[in-house]
This record gives C-alpha cells, structure tokens and sequence, in this order.
C-alpha cells in the first residue's frame, strides 16, 4: 500500500486553506483542488510498502516517533512547484514558530530506513499542497490566466493564518480512486 508520515491540521486551518483555493481560483486554470480530508504537512512520502511490511513500519513509527517534541507552526505565504515557468502544485507554506521540524522529518526518515525505503535526497519544505495543475507533463497554462494566477502569488506572498500545534504524528494509507485520493490513518504517534 502507498503510505505516508504526516502532521494532521486542526479545523480552523482548514477552514482557511479552503478560502485560498477560493482567492487562487483563476478562470481558465483547470486546477484540480485537494479535498480537505486529504490536506496534511507531509513529512515523508514511503511509497508502496509491502502489506507483510506494514505492521513493522508501525512498529518502527512508534519507535522513533512518540514522545518527540512537538511543533508550533504556522501557515505562511502560498507558492508553487516546481516554479512559475511549469506550475504543477499550488501549496501554503508552513513555517516553525517553536520546536523543530527538521528532527520529526529527520525521524520519519529513520522510519522509512527502517524498512529499507531508499533515502530521499529532495530538500524538505514544509507545505500543504492546496492543489494540482492539470496539464500535459512539462507544460503550463500561458497567457492571461497564468499572469492572473502570477497576481495573486505576489498578493498572498504576506499571507499568515493562524498558529497551531503539531501534537502528533499519523502513518496514513492512501489509495488511488477515480475522485482522488483517499487517506486512512493506520497509526498515530503523539508527541510531547
């Protein structure tokens, strides 16, 4: 099964996710919104884990996870990946107002080592992805609506929701449906 590390977010930071996918909403962009229910701070995607090997990971996520320290973050400013020129992912940025988030995604990386996922060498930037642009690989929309959406960017750059506590850390399943992604928690480690 596909599986993930990832901090879940608390209602009211939902609550204004949606309302950026509302302000980001560009007519012409065919953006494929994520659903609440599947927004989360990833930490560490694990790929397809064996189902033999799933009780392990469990295990192991217990291991290095509980008791870790906590985090207080905060949604700051929105962005995309990989870059303007080929847009794929519209996110909000989180950033660490007290605690450390390098060392929880530091430990979500000893739990993937744990079962032999290989090391992800791709810089970490803590984000929720807000949605996914649905074109052709390797190209992006042109014209007026990506100079619209280039607009908004620099408008929301500022943007600061309010904080929250990170107060643990889920392994989530994720399966692939023709409505999109569908997320189950199958272990919750808390933190301290």
């Amino acid at each position: 099964m596909r599986c993930f590390l990832a901090i879940e977010l608390p209602n009211t930071v939902y609550m204004q996710l949606i309302n950026l996918q509302q302000r980001l909403n560009v007519d012409g962009l065919p953006i494929a919104w994520a659903k609440p229910e599947v927004m989360h701070l990833t930490l560490r995607f694990l790929g397809e884990v064996p189902d033999v090997e799933v009780p392990a990971l469990c295990q192991t996520g217990s291991i290095y996870m509980t008791g870790a320290a906590s985090c207080h973050l905060k949604l700051r400013g929105v962005g995309v990946f990989p870059n303007m020129k080929r847009v794929s992912v519209l996110w909000a940025g989180v950033e660490v107002l007290q605690g450390d988030l390098t060392t929880l995604r530091s430990l979500a990386d000893k739990v993937a080592e744990s079962i032999n996922i290989p090391k992800d060498n791709k810089p970490f930037y803590p984000h929720i992805t807000l949605g996914r642009l649905k074109t052709k690989p390797g190209k992006s929309p042109g014209g007026d609506s990506l100079v619209q959406l280039q607009r908004l960017l620099s408008e929301l750059k500022t943007f600061t929701g309010d904080a929250f506590d990170a107060r643990a850390v889920a392994l989530f399943s994720s399966t692939l449906h023709k409505g999109g992604a569908r997320h189950q928690r199958i272990g919750e480690y808390l933190l301290t």
